[in-house]
């Protein structure tokens, strides 16, 4: 695949990383965005940003609640280098264990597909 930047590809050259069609791609990032968030979060007590991703977890009642799943271990001055950081040395190297894979029916490497955009 020639695009190296992951934030810059399109569904088609997900699905071919992937190994699946087009149409699973959407799939795939419907049933990621229902149950995990990735973002850049800023440390209250230093004022420094790092990556956190929150699983969501859905109450008998149906409310939806956010827990911290993973959280970067670098802080940052600044929301853009962190950004950068989690776009480029953390979202691209992540894998969901096999336990998740099966649960949501997505491949591993999917969850690759959560980069963050930006504010």
């Amino acid at each position: 695949m020639a695009i190296v930047d992951k934030a810059q590809w399109r569904d088609s050259d997900w699905a071919a990383y992937l190994g699946c069609s087009v149409a699973d791609v959407a799939k795939y990032r419907e049933i990621l965005n229902g149950m995990f968030q990735t973002g850049i979060a800023q440390i209250t007590d230093t004022g420094k940003y790092r990556f956190e991703m929150y699983r969501y977890d859905i109450t008998p009642s149906g409310q939806k609640r956010l827990f911290l799943k993973l959280s970067g271990n670098n802080t940052f001055d600044t929301y853009e280098a962190a950004l950068k950081d989690a776009n480029t040395n953390i979202i691209p190297k992540m894998h969901l264990s096999d336990f998740w894979e099966r649960h949501l029916g997505v491949p591993a490497r999917a969850v690759q597909m959560m980069l963050i955009n930006g504010r």
